[in-house]
């Protein structure tokens, strides 16, 4: 018997995909990381910015919006305050308006009157018209609120000061003025203080109208004619033209000044003895009969008329 045993078959290998056709279409290709755009710039983030915001060289310069937020708060560190609080100084003197607004941002009120000042008590009108013209000026040269306040302490402590310094300086020239009357008017002063008083109330006009009412008589001390001795000397010889003359201190009773001759009294009879030629012989001449009597009383009449230089 022939050997039969068939033979294992040796493995055939598997067949090859087929060739594509020209009618099928190849897988696409997995997608390449894009390139940076060509045309892409530092500043292309202001093309989003208003065109007026565009063309401002002043943002040019910042590379991003980053860049742009980092420089405006470094620029808000070094100036210290908000943009919002700034203000620009004019470069001209002469611009008004831009110089209002500095003023207005520092504090100045639209108007003179919107400074609200009120000067103190006792402030003549007078003055409050000067310190208000002062300060319309001050606020055309862009005076504060703050600025003003001051101004109104400073002039009302220099009225105030000036008042003081005005009462004392007439208290004392009053009080100098009393003693100068009071030498004037010697023992008779409180007489003729009183006969003044009732020439002043009592004088009256062709109608028997008073001449001086109450009001005029007050007004003499408020100008400092009440205290001055030259006044009042003049009214003393009014007081004495009402009287008639004495001869001889304390002989007789005098309706108007009360016996005792006064100075100026004793001054019209000296004017009288060098006036009339017989008084004036007398006095002259040592052998007239009435010589020594004469003397004595021009003696006695010099010693009234100048108190003072009789007493030292």
């Amino acid at each position: 018997m022939t050997d039969s045993a068939t033979e294992t078959p040796a493995p055939t290998e598997a067949p090859s995909s087929p060739a594509p056709t020209s009618s099928e279409t190849p897988a696409p290709a997995a997608p390449a990381a894009p390139a940076a755009a060509a045309d892409q710039t530092p500043t292309s983030w202001l093309e989003a910015l208003p065109e007026e915001l565009r063309a401002d060289k002043t943002l040019s310069k910042y590379e991003s919006l980053e860049a742009l937020a980092r420089g405006h708060v470094n620029a808000t560190k070094r100036v210290g305050k908000p943009l919002d609080r700034l203000v620009e100084i004019p470069e001209k003197p002469d611009d008004t308006k831009g110089w209002d607004a500095v003023y207005k941002a520092l504090g100045r009120p639209d108007t003179a009157d919107g400074y609200g000042i009120a000067l103190p008590d006792g402030v003549s009108e007078a003055d409050k018209a000067a310190f208000n013209g002062f300060v319309a000026k001050m606020h055309g040269a862009g005076a504060t609120k703050a600025q003003i306040a001051v101004a109104a302490g400073e002039f009302g402590a220099a009225v105030a000061a000036a008042e003081a310094a005005r009462t004392a300086a007439t208290n004392e020239r009053i009080e100098a003025n009393k003693v100068q009357i009071k030498a004037l008017f010697g023992d008779k002063h409180d007489t003729y203080k009183t006969e003044i008083g009732k020439l002043l109330t009592g004088a009256k006009d062709a109608k028997g109208q008073p001449l001086l009412g109450p009001a005029d008589i007050e007004g003499l001390n408020i100008e400092g004619l009440g205290d001055s001795p030259a006044f009042m000397k003049l009214l003393g010889w009014v007081v004495d033209r009402f009287a008639e003359p004495e001869s001889l201190k304390g002989a007789g009773e005098n309706p108007m000044i009360g016996g005792a001759m006064t100075p100026y009294q004793a001054t019209a009879r000296l004017a009288e003895m060098r006036s009339k030629k017989e008084l004036v012989e007398a006095l002259n001449n040592r052998n007239h009969p009435q010589h020594k009597t004469i003397m004595a009383e021009r003696m006695e009449l010099l010693k009234i008329a100048h108190p003072s230089t009789a007493q030292g």
